[in-house]
């Protein structure tokens, strides 16, 4: 792809199809990211502040960021946090669902190195939930790079419930519990216990909690057993989980898109970023025990 060959409206059309998966507008997008770094950064630019922009470009903005983050354009993670924390209800709009599948993996590819700037989305209240457990996820992914030191990722954890204090039934605990599971942190352990027993994290009107104490302690052992084997392997394990930056890769574009449009049963297959195993209880399930 070539200047020649496509213009800045001819990508910005392409990304903005809801009918069809453009991979070949994708594909030369990578292969030629000169071209189309500046197009898709003064996009989020004007999005995030506000200013007007066509309708078709608002719906290229979904692959235009998947596309910085493929290609870890750093640059993108401000304006993204901007769209992300400051305007929810656009948010949702750009991104759908996504927020809590491929957004948490693409802030994996633009952060690296930034933790503190991650942990500072976390702690933000105005901010919803599922773009406060986004930053966590890309915030856990960090730490489990190493590029958080040990001290301050059990200091920053540990002070989780005082600091940045959910209210009881919020959704936000799994994500923080999932964080220490994933992490293998076993010394923290007790905290979340008594946390329970407190009423810190309570059930919600209809008796729920908002998170699985089983598969707590069962991810919690298994990540502790794997970081007593070395970084190395707890590393590969995360991986498996979802804990790896968003990629410039065919399926991982498909598997995203899916939040989108609708693109037959290719998009049924599993999703490469796995759900938290601490999940939402249902109204027939009892996670008590």
């Amino acid at each position: 792809m070539s200047s020649g060959q496509i213009t800045r409206q001819g990508i910005i059309d392409a990304l903005a199809a809801r009918d069809h998966f453009p991979w070949e507008v994708i594909e030369g997008c990578l292969s030629h990211p000169d071209e189309c770094v500046p197009i898709f950064l003064l996009l989020l630019e004007r999005e995030a502040r506000g200013l007007e922009i066509s309708p078709s470009e608002g719906r290229a903005c979904f692959f235009a960021t998947h596309l910085l983050a493929a290609l870890r354009v750093t640059d993108a993670l401000a304006p993204l946090t901007a769209i992300l924390c400051n305007s929810p209800d656009r948010a949702n709009l750009l991104f759908g669902d996504a927020i809590g599948d491929s957004i948490p993996m693409a802030l994996m590819g633009l952060c690296a190195g930034k933790a503190d700037a991650l942990w500072d989305r976390v702690a933000a209240p105005g901010a919803d939930w599922v773009v406060r457990e986004a930053y966590l996820r890309a915030w856990t992914h960090e730490a489990l790079q190493e590029r958080v030191p040990p001290d301050l990722m059990i200091e920053r954890l540990r002070g989780f419930p005082s600091k940045i204090a959910p209210e009881p039934d919020s959704y936000l605990w799994a994500a923080w519990m999932t964080a220490i599971a994933d992490l293998g942190l076993s010394e923290l352990k007790p905290l979340v216990e008594s946390l329970f027993q407190t009423g810190h994290i309570a059930r919600d009107p209809f008796g729920y909690l908002p998170v699985d104490q089983a598969a707590f302690s069962e991810d919690l052992a298994e990540a502790a057993l794997l970081r007593q084997q070395g970084t190395i392997t707890l590393a590969s394990w995360a991986q498996q989980k979802g804990y790896r930056p968003f990629a410039p890769k065919e399926t991982e574009f498909r598997h995203a898109a899916r939040h989108i449009m609708a693109l037959g049963n290719s998009t049924r297959q599993q999703h490469p970023y796995p759900a938290p195993l601490l999940r939402v209880a249902e109204p027939d399930e009892d996670f008590t025990t």
